[in-house]
């Protein structure tokens, strides 16, 4: 059995369709909507160059390829260390946020995350107590 991989993702809109957007979201109901240009209805789908369609593609091929508990542990270690540095600066607020999502995707993950599980335990645990301690210390005068 062949799986194939997810669809392309579809480009963000433009500022200037987001810019549209807003403006026919908040236009009165007796407001007839902007018409779209002739360029837009002629080349819906040519908004990215062959060059960036084929770097999506590449991207798409990859994240089908690796593990998702691969990326779930990259994603982990990037949170434990934007924790880490808010932590070592002060930002005990945004400190505690990061140790909050580290410690859910540990914890929803219940087991599945292989050799990098015990490590990311540790280093949530490591967090935590560095959380608690420097909320208890006072700033300097």
């Amino acid at each position: 059995m062949t799986v194939a991989p997810p669809p392309v993702p579809q480009p963000p809109p433009s500022p200037e369709a987001r810019d549209e957007g807003v403006a026919e979201a908040r236009a009165p109901a007796d407001t007839p909507a902007p018409e779209a240009s002739v360029a837009e209805e002629a080349a819906p789908d040519e908004l990215w160059t062959p060059e960036q369609e084929a770097e999506v593609q590449r991207m798409v091929e990859e994240y089908f390829r690796v593990p998702a508990r691969d990326w779930i542990a990259e994603s982990a270690i990037r949170l434990a260390q934007v924790a880490g540095v808010k932590i070592e600066g002060g930002a005990f607020g945004e400190g505690q946020l990061a140790i909050d999502a580290l410690a859910a995707l540990v914890n929803a993950t219940g087991g599945r995350l292989g050799e990098a599980e015990s490590p990311l335990r540790q280093t949530l645990a490591q967090l935590q107590l560095a959380f608690a301690q420097g909320v208890s210390v006072p700033p300097p005068a």
